[in-house]
């Protein structure tokens, strides 16, 4: 039983659609042609590695955010004020301290929303998320028939998906505010 030979060192990768071989095939990831795949191979090693390390971040447990903060900050100016005088105060704004990073919370303007949900004002240019891509564009709802699913947006009608069929939005979100630039100062 010692006499068994390790296990190859891309073996963890196997999950991921990569295996070494004397093919060549075209990455389903980045749209590479990759030599050296076996002929059942999907993913070139490169992108097997990255898939591989996302899942084994996905697959850790979420840190717990605190319950209650452990200090407050700014309670006036007044380190010995009580956090409840310094609420009553309006022109006070009490930051609550955490021991470990909270989850961002998210302004109802950044959050992705369901086509299913609800649609956005028609004719207003704001972020979709279409079904089975990994990027986002700009677009508009016209409700239409002659666009797809009633969106118009870039590349729509032009078989932008690999089987040549236009992808289809499933969640959009309104665009962010644009940057005001400081003419005085030169910057955002």
């Amino acid at each position: 039983m010692d006499d068994l030979p390790p296990l190859p060192e891309w073996q963890h990768l196997k999950q991921c659609g990569y295996a070494p071989g004397n093919y060549m095939n075209r990455c389903v990831a980045c749209r590479q042609v990759v030599c050296d795949l076996d002929r059942r191979a999907t993913t070139c090693r490169a992108c097997a590695e990255h898939a591989y390390a996302r899942a084994a971040i996905a697959a850790q447990p979420p840190a717990q955010p605190d319950e209650k903060p452990e200090a407050w900050l700014d309670c006036g100016g007044d380190p010995h004020r009580r956090r409840e005088d310094a609420m009553q105060d309006e022109e006070s704004d009490p930051t609550p301290l955490y021991r470990r990073a909270q989850p961002p919370q998210a302004k109802d303007a950044q959050r992705w929303i369901s086509v299913k949900d609800q649609l956005p004002e028609k004719f207003v240019e704001v972020l979709v998320a279409f079904d089975g891509l990994s990027i986002a564009s700009t677009g508009q709802y016209t409700a239409s028939p002659l666009d797809v699913g009633g969106w118009c947006y870039p590349h729509e009608n032009r078989g932008a998906c690999d089987d040549g069929t236009d992808p289809v939005v499933t969640h959009w979100m309104p665009l962010p505010e644009v940057p005001t630039i400081d003419a005085a100062k030169g910057s955002a």
